[in-house]
């Protein structure tokens, strides 16, 4: 008898688990499809990274060392405790990240925290244009910071690079990226470096 009631339990115990797995998955699939259903969309300012024979291509957030020193600031120390952060969305119309959060909000434009697949710390999007690949170019940040064989006072800089993100309830997805205005997806090459204006005499 006891046996029995040991076997019963041990079965209990894993479809209670099975049930939870599946609810699980069935909670982030309903989640992916609120995302991109009811989710609003931003667009965050990128500094290109590098790139791969498949297209994908790393990034961080911001486009300057004061964006990535904040990206930095809530991924580090004690942000742990940190739930969410606060979005702003500037004049430009490109969203930055705000004040910390200890709790999750119950409204307002804000972006969970310290989850695996949360922008952004997910910083890499699968463009699946393997046309912008060229080994000469898959450092991206060297690439973009060239100096003038010409002139060594004229210096180049990326051209303006964003990511689209929508996001539900703090849950976010990353929808696209564009560089100059492009969409990736459709580029036959990555742009040429920026000639920074005034960077020289004979800028």
């Amino acid at each position: 008898m006891k046996k029995k009631w040991i076997l019963v339990l041990l079965c209990a115990v894993t479809v209670l688990q099975l049930s939870a797995l599946a609810g699980f998955i069935m909670y982030y699939n309903n989640l992916d499809s609120k995302i991109e259903t009811q989710g609003t969309e931003y667009r965050f300012r990128v500094l290109l990274e590098s790139i791969e024979p498949n297209g994908t291509i790393h990034f961080s957030t911001g486009n300057g060392y004061d964006d990535l020193f904040t990206y930095d600031y809530y991924y580090s120390g004690d942000s742990n405790s940190t739930k969410a952060v606060r979005l702003k969305v500037d004049a430009d119309g490109f969203a930055s990240f705000g004040s910390r959060l200890d709790s999750v909000p119950k409204d307002g434009d804000y972006l969970l925290l310290n989850r695996p697949n949360a922008f952004p710390n997910t910083t890499e999007y699968a463009s699946g244009n393997t046309a912008l690949y060229n080994p000469t170019n898959f450092n991206l940040l060297s690439y973009y910071s060239k100096t003038s064989r010409i002139d060594s006072d004229v210096s180049f800089e990326q051209p303006e690079a964003y990511v689209t993100v929508r996001i539900y309830q703090g849950h976010a997805a990353i929808t696209g990226m564009y560089i100059a205005g492009e969409d990736v997806r459709t580029l036959d090459a990555l742009p040429e470096p920026v000639r920074i204006e005034g960077a020289g005499e004979n800028a």
